[in-house]
């Protein structure tokens, strides 16, 4: 991770009723902050929903790489939070200072980086967790008292902004924040739309229908299979999608196109949101896309949109735009149907 791009003294001190920056020399040194960070404590970890109401928990957090990383069981609220990628704050106090970082989660799912997180939480906290391969997360006896049970799900939070506030007349007048340059370009958002004449409650009901899914989700020259589907709130599926013609490597290595899911929101008949990760051995595929499914009424149909968030850039735009347009258009033969096909 670059170092900070500048540190700030944040204390004032008052001269003549205006405010003045102490001396801009008297900051916290990075290496002490991040020093206090891998003593461990207990972090409070805010997530936001997908309508910005505020979630607070506290979790087991560690040092990597000078980035936070932090795990949550799958089925918790937080996780949904994260793979949705809103920004998202963690606080630690420790002697003296204050910590409070603020930035982007990315879920973590490669074996060298958990094996590294593993290591991390057994020196500071003495956790008897191990990696899951299976589920490429954490698991372990017991774990945090808001963490629920395993697998836990890692995700590394890349800061954007840090602050450290003295509490302590040790450290007066050093209160300091960090800004940090985005960890990389901004996040790739790819949309398509199609009016279809169907309801929205028809429109949803396809929407989270696993059978329906497999059918009209897979784009023009692909079908698709679920190996485990559960479309609800904090739910999961793992889709394999099978070329028609099978020349050609496909993300997974073997033909085939593998996509691990979370479903982070569920509103009826207006949202869906998904988690997306690709199963890649190539790095330009890894990285979790946001996936929101929103409808409108509009005449005596519905507005379907759909857009993607931080997608891999091993995704070709133009091979993007073709897929979603031909899933889009897949929905609306499905609902057009008399009896739709099952």
């Amino acid at each position: 991770m670059p170092a900070p791009m500048s540190a700030t003294n944040l204390t004032r001190q008052f001269d003549g009723g205006e405010a003045q920056p102490n001396d801009p020399g008297a900051t916290i040194d990075w290496a002490e902050l991040v020093d206090r960070l891998h003593a461990g404590g207990t972090f409070w970890l805010t997530t936001m929903d997908v309508d910005g109401q505020p979630h607070t928990r506290p979790v087991f957090a560690v040092v990597v790489d000078q980035a936070i990383h932090v795990s949550s069981s799958s089925t918790a609220v937080k996780t949904r939070h994260l793979a949705g990628h809103g920004s998202t704050s963690i606080a630690l106090g420790t002697e003296g200072l204050d910590i409070v970082w603020t930035g982007t989660p990315r879920r973590v799912v490669d074996a060298d980086r958990l094996a590294a997180v593993v290591d991390a939480y057994r020196a500071a906290y003495g956790w008897d967790v191990a990696v899951d391969g299976d589920a490429r997360a954490l698991t372990a006896p017991y774990g945090a008292p808001t963490a629920g049970p395993p697998p836990y799900e890692v995700f590394r939070i890349e800061p954007r902004t840090v602050h450290a506030v003295a509490t302590d007349e040790s450290l007066a007048g050093r209160s300091t924040r960090w800004d940090f340059d985005p960890p990389g370009p901004s996040a790739r958002v790819d949309r398509e739309s199609r009016i279809i004449d169907a309801s929205a409650r028809q429109v949803f009901d396809a929407l989270v229908d696993p059978t329906a899914l497999a059918q009209w989700l897979p784009p023009e020259g692909m079908s698709g299979r679920f190996e485990h589907a559960d479309i609800r709130p904090g739910g999961s599926y793992r889709l394999v999608l099978l070329p028609d013609d099978p020349v050609g490597s496909g993300k997974a290595g073997d033909g085939t196109d593998v996509v691990e899911a979370r479903i982070v929101d569920i509103v009826r008949d207006r949202r869906i949101v998904h988690a997306v990760d690709f199963e890649s051995d190539d790095p330009a595929f890894h990285g979790t896309m946001t996936m929101t499914w929103t409808l409108a009424p509009v005449g005596g149909g519905t507005r379907v949109e759909v857009i993607a968030t931080n997608v891999p850039a091993g995704v070709s735009p133009e091979d993007h735009s073709a897929g979603l347009s031909s899933s889009l258009a897949n929905l609306a033969d499905w609902l057009a149907e008399p009896t739709p096909r099952h």
